[in-house]
């Protein structure tokens, strides 16, 4: 390792700055950022300049350079949301925005849900990172266009395709401390009017903690067609297989658990996933490009394996086995007319089953359990969003009715209004209300799930101002949110059940920013800072006893879990020589807070505050090209600050560890 690292220093060295330089434009022409065309905000393609909500797109010919490993780092640094982690490499990492949770947040592929089922969130690790094009973000809510879960905002994943039949070949490794090794390969080529692009991307790492080792492999194909200079067809497959260690929290060291260490909570818990998707575009453009008709149809299947060891009552070994099946489309009909006024409907339907297996192994007495759950639903949805100009006003309107076969129906209504001060400048108006749909855990978990359980349900305020030019751009916005039938597990369920109820509510007010410069020389500059004032009311349990039955519960008001109030992210790519380019990137943090019962004061249930302290993240690359060649040196967390992004499972546990500094050499080919 300390030879690849010695090999890219002489490398970077500025006496290579003499090789051919192949990272400008042949022609000399600068290079200016232009406006960007987000289509996740409207489903159609619309400048910023356009869009009511707070939007921003990260790009991968901008993010590049900056020689990010995961989805998770892109958004922890170039986002105003929030990442939390439960560890390194291949660990699960989630994403919130405007302290909503993570399931609130409504992750795309390219229009397409991704969402777990079982437990709504997205793991930012089940994404392949080379064949990312585009990450879109809209904050608000957003049900208006795509139904459940965009309640706190939506993440566009927008995969990369083959855009002429030019044969590429892109090849890259990269080596870290730990045994840690990415390895990616894509190709694209094209005959005649197809085009299609394939590519690999292999991860391993033996992880920082004892049972934290990774490995997974992603595969990746897109095939383009051009039928007509009106029509096309376009598939995506993507295919993931992967095995990881589950350490969870570092546990008190008082209370270190029998099946795990000083280090980690379990040293025997162990997941392996088997992804596989398909999706089938279509679509159909008037010869006057003033309609279009755009048709999706996808599959997509998911294993999860799960197994872990426990003492309770004496040991239990334990396997889980999920098996998720979806299958759906949309249709959606667009109409330009007069000035850029546009009418744009569709329907959607989605159908998903969920097939859950539990086997449990009791050593001592040598008995056996197996149960089992099979629960499916099936949700229809419409839509439909106006775009109106009148002089230097533009007014929008949509709404969207879902009609689901396992929770009630949901309207979902949203307005905004632009008033364009100058060509470049737009203060922004936008209401919506939006839901998230209870999970098939919640609804179905064997003796405990809920079947009359109602969606989250919220609404957002906010203005804002968008600025862009040729150099720079920025906006700020003002926000207000409030949601209400927050899904809870509490013991007021029959004998004392414990069961998800609609219990709490949340509110929150705050204010986002984010800037971005283009330099002379080809350096570039972004930032963006959120603050956020969140309040929780939650119906928590203070009194239970055993022997009488009687519980007590009260409504608490406090600070909202989770968010901290306040954060900050930079990003500069520096340029240094013509070939040579160093890359910065810092965040962050101020402290989070969560809550957890005391029972030392039994039968009376208090509840004391557990803090993550204020963080403060650097990471440095640095990247000498050279010819068809590019080296890189990286390193993460360059101060070696370990605190946590992500809570335990107790008051007294020290949570999920961030990583310790790590660094990478590396070396891509592009021809």
């Amino acid at each position: 390792m300390k030879r690849v690292i010695l090999l890219c220093l002489l490398l970077l060295l500025p006496v290579s700055a003499k090789a051919k330089d192949t990272s400008e434009p042949v022609t000399g022409e600068k290079i200016y950022q232009l406006e960007p065309v987000i289509v996740t905000a409207t489903r159609y393609p619309e400048h910023l300049r356009n869009i009511t909500s707070y939007s921003t797109q990260l790009v991968s010919s901008r993010l590049k350079n900056f020689n990010l490993l995961t989805l998770g780092e892109v958004l922890k640094n170039f986002s105003n949301g929030e990442m939390k982690s439960s560890g390194e490499l291949g660990q699960v990492q989630t994403f919130s925005l405007r302290g909503s949770s993570s399931s609130q947040v409504l992750f795309l592929l390219e229009g397409r849900k991704l969402n777990y089922m079982a437990n709504g969130i997205f793991n930012l690790s089940d994404f392949p990172l080379e064949n990312l094009d585009k990450v879109e973000i809209v904050h608000g809510p957003l049900s208006s266009l795509y139904g459940a879960n965009a309640l706190g905002g939506v993440v566009n994943l927008i995969p990369s395709f083959p855009s002429t039949s030019q044969r590429k070949v892109s090849s890259s490794i990269l080596f870290g401390e730990r045994n840690t090794r990415l390895y990616s390969l894509k190709f694209s080529s094209g005959i005649k009017n197809l085009r299609f692009e394939s590519g690999l991307e292999k991860k391993d790492t033996q992880g920082e903690r004892e049972n934290s080792a990774y490995s997974s492999l992603f595969f990746h194909s897109t095939f383009f067609y051009q039928i007509s200079s009106q029509a096309d067809l376009k598939l995506y497959l993507l295919t993931q297989t992967d095995d990881l260690g589950l350490p969870g929290p570092v546990p008190d060291s008082l209370s270190i658990p029998k099946y795990g260490n000083s280090n980690v909570t379990s040293l025997f818990d162990k997941q392996a996933d088997k992804n596989f998707s398909a999706d089938l575009n279509f679509n159909f453009r008037s010869e006057d490009a003033k309609e279009e008709l755009s048709t999706r149809f996808f599959v997509d299947r998911r294993h999860l394996d799960y197994s872990t060891k426990y003492d309770f009552l004496g040991e239990v070994d334990e396997a889980y086995s999920y098996l998720t099946r979806s299958l759906g489309g949309f249709i959606q009909y667009s109409l330009s007319f007069q000035k850029e006024n546009r009418l744009i409907l569709g329907g959607d339907f989605s159908s998903d089953l969920f097939e859950a297996e539990k086997n449990s192994h009791f050593i001592s007495s040598g008995t056996n359990l197996t149960s089992s759950w099979n629960p499916g639903s099936s949700i229809f949805g419409l839509w439909g969003n106006s775009s109106l100009n009148k002089g230097k006003f533009t007014f929008q309107a949509g709404a969207r009715v879902d009609l689901p076969s396992n929770f009630e129906k949901s309207l979902s209504p949203n307005l905004g209004a632009i008033y364009h001060l100058r060509e470049n400048l737009s203060l922004k108006l936008n209401y919506g209300r939006a839901y998230r749909a209870p999970t098939f855990n919640d609804l179905y978990w064997p003796d405990g799930g809920n079947e009359d359980l109602k969606p989250e349900t919220g609404q957002s305020l906010e203005t804002g101002l968008s600025y862009n030019n040729q150099k720079f751009s920025c906006q700020i916005s003002l926000f207000s949110r409030y949601v209400k039938n927050l899904i809870s597990w509490q013991p007021l369920g029959e004998n004392g059940l414990w069961q998800p109820f609609n219990l709490d509510h949340f509110n929150s007010w705050g204010t986002e920013f984010q800037l971005s410069y283009n330099f002379k020389d080809g350096t570039d500059l972004d930032l963006n800072y959120s603050f956020n004032k969140g309040e929780e009311i939650k119906k928590e349990l203070v009194y239970d006893d055993y022997f009488t039955g009687e519980k007590r519960f009260e409504e608490l008001k406090r600070k909202a879990r989770f968010q901290p109030e306040h954060s900050f992210n930079l990003n500069l790519n520096l340029k240094i020589l013509p070939s040579l380019s160093a890359q910065v990137s810092f965040n962050y943090r101020t402290q989070k807070l969560n809550y957890y019962p005391d029972y030392s004061s039994y039968p009376e249930i208090k509840y004391l505050t557990k803090r993550i302290r204020p963080s403060a993240n650097f990471d440095l690359n640095l990247s000498q090209k050279i010819n068809l060649l590019t080296f890189s040196l990286k390193v993460n967390n360059l101060f070696n600050d370990k605190t946590p992004t992500q809570f335990g499972n107790s008051l007294s546990d020290l949570n999920y560890p961030n990583p310790g500094r790590k660094i990478y050499a590396g070396v891509k080919l592009e021809m």
